[in-house]
């Protein structure tokens, strides 16, 4: 479990420098934003210290970022689709097509 724990902590911090480096920022800049030092930063970026979810909610919050971003989960990475109004008018028809082709049940009686 600890080596789970530590992997996790490396992935996480990981992509807190990556944010953090995405807006140019310094570790400093960063712990300002987020009202830490830059030592803590620097330590929770080296995966070398436990985080809460206040903290990695408080830190995804001064990146401007989900906090399943800090997960390595963007939002370009997640499974969303958007479905149009004249799409699902044409499920609906295509739906009522097949409906109207099958043929009907026989009713005689087993």
């Amino acid at each position: 479990m600890r080596d789970h724990a530590a992997a996790i902590r490396t992935r996480v911090g990981g992509a807190i420098r990556q944010l953090r480096l995405q807006r140019k920022w310094s570790q400093e800049k960063l712990a300002e934003a987020a009202g830490k030092s830059g030592k803590h930063v620097g330590r929770i970026e080296r995966g070398e210290v436990d985080v809460g979810l206040t903290m990695l909610a408080v830190l995804a919050r001064a990146l401007s970022v989900d906090i399943a971003e800090l997960f390595g989960q963007s939002r370009a990475n997640r499974r969303t689709y958007t479905i149009t109004v004249a799409q699902l008018d044409t499920i609906d028809e295509i739906v009522h097509q097949v409906k109207a082709r099958r043929a009907p049940r026989s009713t005689r009686a087993r």
